[in-house]
């Protein structure tokens, strides 16, 4: 089940602009996706970035939908249990997504459902020509 008391905003990440799928905090699977809308480090040496490794809650989810504030996309959410009124716990964006380790991008929509793990420091490299980007 989700937490119904969410974490301080400042001790979570911060919540995505985008809200294709939601207007929650989006998570990859794998950290090359993330590792796409990284920054680069201000003052950091050369051409480093970051990225947070987090714990992920997912729990049961539906497929997103724009601009929702909840799971399923009405006021309300989406119910998996309806006679309990049992809300899901996180969206995708492709429930039908045929892939053998599950959706690639997971949106939560409360701050307990994360934290960060640890902090990566990386370089990007040209695939083909092993430089710096």
């Amino acid at each position: 089940a989700t937490p119904r008391h969410a974490t301080p905003r400042h001790a979570t990440p911060r919540r995505a602009s985008a809200t294709l799928y939601g207007k929650g905090c989006y998570f990859a699977r794998d950290s090359g996706y993330s590792a796409d809308y990284s920054g680069q480090m201000p003052g950091g040496r050369g051409k480093s970035y970051q990225l947070l490794v987090c714990r992920v809650a997912a729990g049961e989810y539906c497929e997103g939908i724009k601009d929702s504030v909840t799971p399923g996309g009405t006021p309300f959410g989406n119910f998996r249990l309806a006679e309990n009124k049992i809300l899901y716990d996180s969206a995708v964006r492709n429930i039908k997504e045929d892939h053998p380790r599950g959706p690639q991008m997971f949106v939560t929509f409360h701050d307990a459902q994360a934290y960060p793990e640890y902090i990566l420091t990386f370089e990007k490299h040209d695939p083909i020509l092993g430089l710096g980007i």
